[in-house]
Formats: C-alpha cells, structure tokens, sequence
C-alpha cells in the first residue's frame, strides 16, 4: 500500500489503525476502499457531541465500514468524537467482551465509571479501558481552550497469538515463509530473480518450515 498525504497549511492529524485476521484468514485476496471525509456519516447526540462514525454504529448510525461479522469477526467500533467548547458527555455501549480503547488528540478527556469518579485522559494519551459492564461514558469539561477531540476504538478479541515481523503479525510458519520471500529477495538485488537454484545469476533459499498445530 502508499501513503500519500496533501496538506496545504495547518496541523495534520492522522491515524492508523491495523486490525488482526483470525489465521484462517491470514492469506486472503487483499481489498481496498477509499472513503472520503464526506462519505463518514454524523450524528449529533443531545449533549451536541458531533459523532463521526467510521466503523460499527453509534445512536443509531451506522459506520461508512460495514463488515459481515460472520466473515469479519472482530466487529470493528471506529468513532470519531468531536466535543463541543461548553464541554459535554457522551455515552456508548460496548459488548462486555469487546476490548476497547481512547486516544485524545485534542484537549483533554475524562472516563467516567459507573461511580461517577472519572479519570483524565490527556492530550496525546491511550487509555485501554477494562472489560466491565456494558458500556463507555466519557466527558469533555467547559472551560478548555479548545474543544476536546478524541477516537473511541472497540473490538471483538480473537484470542490469537501472533509476533511482529516487520509490519505484519502471523504465526510462526507464515513468518518463516514471508522472512524467506524477503532474504532471498535481497539476495537476489535489484532486476534479477530469486528461488530455487535455476539459470545463473539466480539464488537459493530454502526453508525448514513446518506446520504446527494451530497455526
């Protein structure tokens, strides 16, 4: 993929996010869609908290992103909240067993529990939230000097094990098999080809990866 981004004047705001496929689905035809600003739907809830849903839905909205969660297990949340100045509240309800988690990237922002004690989330920070009861609330105080901003990110957990490599996560056989393509690609150097012992001016790579159970 390539990341091209335009910015004219002003402060850039990006974000990415990279979501796990259970390992049946490791290797499947990749996809891509482009949505727009304008393709997001809003909703306005009572407290004038504008919500921009990306993924799932939200006071009964649903996300620009729709999944069938029997294909796409992980049942993304993607929200983008935008507080208003006067400060405000929001509420949204989480599946107990989702995880879920905020990241502020204006201002400040307080989670509220059930108690009513809330604990800061400042600028810039992520604050994994715990798997209890059935829901989130947050609150933006007046007084700011800017209006807060932050996204509310939730998901079904697959209970998989995976470790990094590069920027891809899979499990050990699949890791063997892309570190493989990607030694013997640099062996090979730039416009020649690479696998097993051919022509000359071609490399051989071989690879003592097994299937384990699970993987």
């Amino acid at each position: 993929h390539s990341e091209m981004p335009e910015q004219e004047s002003g402060t850039m705001e990006g974000f990415q996010l990279w979501l796990n496929l259970p390992g049946r689905d490791k290797l499947c035809a990749p996809w891509y869609r482009d949505i727009q600003s304008a393709e997001i739907p809003e909703v306005s809830t009572d407290n004038q908290v504008l919500v921009r849903v990306i993924s799932g839905a939200s006071h009964g909205v649903g996300g620009a992103m729709q999944r069938p969660a029997d294909a796409f297990p992980t049942q993304a949340l993607y929200l983008d909240l935008h507080f208003p100045i006067e400060g405000a509240s929001f509420s949204q309800p989480l599946p107990p067993l989702h995880n879920a988690f905020l990241y502020v990237y204006r201002c400040s922002v307080d989670v509220v529990d059930a108690s009513g004690q809330a604990t800061a989330v400042p600028l810039h920070r992520m604050a994994i939230l715990a798997n209890e009861g059935d829901g989130v609330t947050l609150r933006a105080n007046p007084g700011d000097a800017t209006p807060a901003r932050a996204l509310l990110i939730a998901g079904q957990p697959l209970g998989s094990t995976g470790k990094r490599v590069g920027a891809r996560s899979s499990s050990r056989t699949n890791r063997k098999r892309w570190l493989l393509a990607w030694l013997c690609k640099a062996s090979a150097g730039p416009g020649r080809q690479f696998g097993r012992r051919g022509p000359a001016g071609t490399s051989q790579c071989r690879t003592n990866a097994r299937s384990e159970p699970g993987s």
